[in-house]
C-alpha cells in the first residue's frame, strides 16, 4: 500500500488498477492495460511493470528501477530480484546471449520491466506460464538485451500456497 501511495504521488509514474474479475492467470487485466496504453488515452509511457494482487513492491523498488534505467542508457528489458514465497517453486528460465540462465526460478510478471516500444502489439496468452512466455517473446524481439536491477524490488506471495 505504501508503494502504491508513492506511485500515485509521483508524477512520472502512472498506477493503473483494473476492476476486471474475468481472469486467466492475470492475462485479461494485463491485456486491458496494454490496449489502454497503446490507444494513447493515458499519454505516453516509457516502461511497464505488471503487478498482481499477490505481488508487493518494496519501498526501494522504484528508486532501484529508475537508477537502473538511467545507468544503463534506457535498456529495453529489465529484470530484478524478487523474494518468492511460493513453496511450489515452478522453474522457468530465460537464456540471454551468453547461455547463462538469466532467470531460473518461479517466474512472475513482477520479475520484469518492459520498455513500452518493445512490447507494443504484444498480448499475454491464457496459460499458467503466460508471464514467462510474454517475457521470452519480448526478449527475442530485442535479441535478449536484459539488464539487472540491483537490490530486492518486490515480493511474490501466493496466499493459497505460502509457508
Amino acid at each position: 500500500q505504501h508503494v502504491k501511495e508513492q506511485c500515485l504521488k509521483e508524477e512520472r509514474v502512472h498506477y493503473m488498477e483494473t476492476k476486471v474479475r474475468e481472469n486467466c492467470y492475470g492475462t485479461t487485466p494485463r491485456n486491458i492495460v496494454l490496449e489502454t496504453i497503446e490507444s494513447g488515452k493515458l499519454g505516453k509511457f516509457n516502461y511497464i511493470l505488471f503487478l498482481d494482487d499477490d505481488n508487493m513492491l518494496l519501498e526501494p523498488a522504484l528508486y532501484n528501477i529508475s537508477q537502473s534505467i538511467v545507468n544503463n542508457n534506457k535498456p529495453p528489458l529489465i529484470w530484478h530480484d524478487i523474494v518468492f514465497t511460493n513453496k511450489f517453486q515452478t522453474k522457468y528460465s530465460i537464456m540471454p546471449k551468453n547461455d547463462v540462465p538469466l532467470i531460473e526460478r518461479d517466474f512472475d510478471g513482477l520479475n520484469c520491466i518492459f520498455r513500452s516500444d518493445v512490447i507494443y502489439g504484444m498480448r499475454f496468452t491464457k496459460s499458467y506460464n503466460h508471464d514467462f512466455l510474454f517475457a521470452q517473446q519480448a526478449s527475442e524481439k530485442v535479441n535478449n538485451q536484459w539488464i539487472k536491477c540491483e537490490g530486492i524490488g518486490g515480493i511474490h506471495c501466493l496466499s493459497w500456497d505460502t509457508y
